[in-house]
């Protein structure tokens, strides 16, 4: 997994960039099944998201104010739907 977050800048009303700039975590490639189920809001990596999300807060890293977090993760192909399309 990998964090990554914008220094802060600051903008043109006096307001921080930083303090508004989305806090990207990359959770890698996982299986259909976590991803749905993150999508849902339930499961392991839900879990993941939100302990990297408060070891990031305590240690002061992001604000405890709201900031935008994106999670980017990618589906890992199954073997069978990968034989199943090569199949004529």
């Amino acid at each position: 997994m990998s964090i990554a977050n914008q220094e802060a800048k600051p903008g043109s009303n006096g307001v921080e960039v930083g303090d508004l700039a989305p806090m990207l975590i990359d959770l890698g490639k996982k299986n259909a099944k976590d991803v749905k189920k993150l999508r849902k809001g339930k499961g392991k990596l839900v879990e993941q998201v939100q302990g990297t999300i408060a070891e990031l807060k305590s240690a002061g890293t992001i604000s405890m104010s709201a900031q935008p977090v994106i999670v980017v993760v990618v589906e890992k192909t199954d073997a069978k739907s990968v034989l199943s399309m090569l199949k004529i």
